[in-house]
């Protein structure tokens, strides 16, 4: 198991984390958190259509709405963080 720092990512004593021995990991702090938090937002983005078409079915609109509302900003965040991966791992 991968123990964490504060902010989620592998620990290590290399900023950069590239090594592959000795509790170094070849992926920075960086790329673990955005990737970690690409994986959690797509988690999430499954769930709030579940729970918008629920909440359709139910009829109840106002928060079927703000679902959608969620959803949509957290599929832009998703395309932000692709973003900010690719051009950092064009980078490495």
């Amino acid at each position: 198991m991968v123990s964490g720092s504060q902010t989620g990512g592998p620990q290590t004593n290399n900023p950069q984390n590239t090594g592959t021995g000795g509790g170094e990991f070849p992926v920075s702090n960086f790329i673990y958190d955005c990737v970690t938090l690409m994986h959690e937002k797509l988690k999430g983005l499954e769930a709030l259509q579940k729970y918008e078409q629920d909440a359709q079915q139910g009829g109840h609109q106002r928060f079927a709405q703000l679902l959608q509302t969620v959803r949509q900003n957290d599929t832009q965040c998703v395309k932000e963080l692709e973003q900010i991966l690719a051009s950092n791992l064009k980078g490495q």
